[in-house]
């Protein structure tokens, strides 16, 4: 649920969501990218003790 409402009402995953889109991805898949991406900054964030840096997480 949390990919969900990510996906939907966060303006930094807003990029993101929109370039699967535009690969034409289903739904579930995006939603599933956005869970995977969600779990890999809540790692991040957890083992290096810091804040959410939305240019960090979204560095390309």
């Amino acid at each position: 649920m949390a990919a969900i409402a990510v996906k939907n009402h966060n303006k930094d995953f807003a990029q993101f969501v929109k370039r699967l889109e535009n690969k034409n991805k289903p739904a579930k898949v995006i939603v599933c990218a956005v869970m995977r991406k969600l779990m890999h900054i809540f790692f991040g964030m957890l083992k290096n003790g810091q804040r959410f840096d939305s240019t960090a997480a979204f560095a390309q």
